[in-house]
C-alpha cells in the first residue's frame, strides 16, 4: 500500500502480485527464468521498501515542498514518487546551473490532454497542471525531462507560471530540465525509500522492454552479466538478481 503523495498522504492499495501478473505479460528478456528472476527481484524491493516508508512516515515533514510524480509504464499506473522540490532548487542552486529558454508552444495543460480519454496517451509536449492562475515571474521553472521512453515531460515545479506565461502570450520561460541522470545522482531529492524505487523500477522496465533482449548470440553467462550492469537494480540499489 503505497502512500498516496497526491491526496493528502493517504495510503492507498495496491495488489503487487496482480500488478507483477500484469507485467510479465511484456516480454522484456528471451529468456523466462531470466525475466522471472527480474520481476520478483523487484517485486522483493519494492515491498520491502514500501514497509520502511510506512515505518518511517511519522518522520515525513509536510511544511516542506514536494510534488507527487505519477510513475506510468506506458499507460499502466505504478505509483506515486513524492520528488522534494527544495532540495532540487539546492542542489542546482549550489552546482550554478544555468536554465534554458523553453517555448511557451511546447507545454500542454494535462486536463485537456487527457479530455475524453480513458488512460494518459503518451505526448511529446511538456504537460502541466495549475488549480489556478499566479503571477508570472522570471524564477525557472522544474521540468521532468527524462531521455528513457516515458509517457510525456512534466513541470515539477512553476505550473502556474507556465499558465500564466501562456495566458500573456510570452514566447518562452526559463527552466531546468531535469533527465533521469539527475535523479540517479541525487537520491536525497526523494522523499522516502519507496519513491526512489518505483522511479527507478520503471526506468528499468521501460529500459528493458525497448532493448528487444531476444537474441541468442549472447552466451547465457555473459547475457547474463550483461543485463544485469544494465539494471539500476544492481548499478544503485547493488542487488545482484541473477544468483
Amino acid at each position: 500500500m503505497p502512500i498516496n503523495y497526491a491526496v493528502n498522504f493517504e495510503k492507498e492499495f495496491v495488489d503487487w502480485d496482480n500488478l507483477f501478473e500484469f507485467l510479465n505479460q511484456f516480454p522484456l528478456f528471451h529468456n523466462k527464468k531470466i525475466q522471472s528472476k527480474f520481476l520478483n527481484s523487484w517485486k522483493k524491493q519494492i515491498i520491502s521498501s514500501e514497509k520502511t516508508s510506512y515505518q518511517n512516515f511519522t518522520n515525513f515533514d509536510f511544511n516542506k515542498e514536494y510534488f507527487p510524480l505519477k510513475i506510468l509504464f506506458g499507460t499502466q499506473w505504478l505509483g506515486w514518487s513524492c520528488l522534494l522540490i527544495d532540495k532540487i532548487e539546492e542542489i542546482l542552486f549550489n552546482g550554478q546551473e544555468s536554465p534554458c529558454k523553453i517555448p511557451t508552444s511546447h507545454f500542454l495543460d494535462e486536463a485537456e490532454h487527457l479530455k475524453g480519454k480513458d488512460f494518459f496517451e503518451p505526448t511529446s509536449k511538456i504537460i502541466y497542471h495549475p488549480s489556478s492562475f499566479g503571477l508570472f515571474s522570471y524564477i525557472p521553472i522544474l521540468i521532468f525531462s527524462p531521455h528513457f521512453p516515458f509517457p510525456c515531460s512534466r513541470v515539477i515545479d512553476g505550473n502556474h507560471r507556465v499558465k500564466t506565461a501562456i495566458s500573456e502570450n510570452h514566447p518562452d520561460i526559463s527552466g531546468y530540465l531535469l533527465t533521469e541522470g539527475f535523479f540517479f545522482n541525487h537520491p536525497e531529492i526523494f522523499a522516502d525509500e519507496f519513491s526512489r524505487t518505483i522511479f527507478l523500477f520503471c526506468y528499468d522496465l521501460s529500459n528493458f522492454v525497448h532493448k528487444n533482449y531476444f537474441s541468442d548470440r549472447f552466451l547465457p553467462l555473459r547475457f547474463n552479466k550483461k543485463i544485469e550492469r544494465e539494471s539500476t537494480l544492481f548499478q544503485l540499489l547493488e542487488i545482484s538478481w541473477l544468483q
